[in-house]
C-alpha cells in the first residue's frame, strides 16, 4: 500500500506528458530556426575555405620571394615546359619541370597548390590531380610600351611595381589537350578566346590572389584595370 502511494505521489509530481501536437510544434520550430541559420553556417564554411586557400597562396608566393632570392633576381619561368601546370613533375611531352617544380624546394608540400574550394581534376596522361592555381602571364599583347610582354624570364628589379597579381585562383576542369597549346595554369587577360585562361571565382563570386610583394588578397569581381595585371616596366 505504501508503495503504491510512492507511485502514484511520484506520477503527480512529475506532470502530464508531452502530447503529440506539442511535440509537432517543437520540431517545426527546431526546422524553422535550421533553415534559418544553414547559409549562415555555409557562408562560414566558405569564408573558412577562402581563408585556407589565402594561406596557400601565402605560401606559394614566399616560395617564389625564396626562389628569386635564391637565383640573383630571376623570377620563376612560367612555361619551362612546353605545357605548364603538370604535376607530377612533368608534362607529358616534355621531361622539363614546370613553375610548381622550381618552387618545390621552398614549398612544406603539394597540397598548397591545391584549393580547398576546387574539385579534383586528374591530368588524364599521369592520374595526376591539376594545379589550382595559375600564375600571371597577363599583358601579353600589350604593345603601349608601358608593360612587359609577360612575367617570364625577368628579374624582379626590371618590374616597376610589385603590387600586380603574380598567383591565382585558375580553372581546373581540362586538360592541354582541351584547348591547344594553352594551358589554364597560364593567365592572360584580357585576351578572352578561352575561359581556362581567366582569374577562376570559385570564392563567393570571387577570387583569391597573390601580389608580387607577398601580400593576399580576395577580389569579388574582375579587376577591370591594367594596374592589377599587367607588369609595369621600369
Amino acid at each position: 500500500m505504501h508503495v503504491a502511494q510512492q507511485a502514484k505521489h511520484r506520477a503527480q509530481r512529475a506532470g502530464p506528458a508531452f502530447t503529440l501536437i506539442e511535440l509537432l510544434v517543437v520540431v517545426a520550430i527546431l526546422s524553422l530556426l535550421l533553415s534559418l541559420l544553414s547559409p549562415t553556417f555555409s557562408r562560414a564554411r566558405n569564408m573558412a575555405k577562402r581563408t585556407q586557400c589565402q594561406a596557400n597562396l601565402y605560401q606559394i608566393s614566399t616560395a617564389s620571394a625564396s626562389y628569386h632570392g635564391a637565383n640573383r633576381g630571376w623570377l620563376a619561368r612560367i612555361h619551362p615546359a612546353t605545357w605548364p601546370g603538370w604535376k607530377p613533375p612533368e608534362s607529358p611531352s616534355s621531361a622539363t619541370p614546370c613553375y610548381n617544380d622550381a618552387l618545390r624546394l621552398y614549398t612544406p608540400n603539394d597540397y598548397i597548390f591545391h584549393c580547398p574550394q576546387a574539385f579534383e581534376c586528374a591530368n588524364a596522361a599521369k592520374n595526376k590531380r591539376r594545379l589550382d592555381y595559375g600564375i600571371n602571364h597577363y599583358g601579353r599583347g600589350e604593345n603601349s610600351g608601358k608593360y612587359h610582354v609577360s612575367m617570364d624570364g625577368l628579374r624582379i628589379h626590371q618590374v616597376a611595381r610589385c603590387d600586380v597579381i603574380q598567383f591565382s585562383d585558375a580553372e581546373n576542369n581540362s586538360s592541354p589537350e582541351d584547348i591547344g597549346a594553352g594551358s589554364r595554369n597560364t593567365l592572360e587577360w584580357p585576351i578572352k578566346w578561352s575561359f581556362e585562361r581567366y582569374a577562376h571565382q570559385r570564392h563567393m563570386e570571387g577570387y583569391c590572389n597573390a601580389k608580387l610583394d607577398g601580400t593576399v588578397a580576395w577580389y569579388s569581381a574582375w579587376p577591370q584595370t591594367n594596374e592589377k595585371w599587367f607588369i609595369p616596366k621600369k
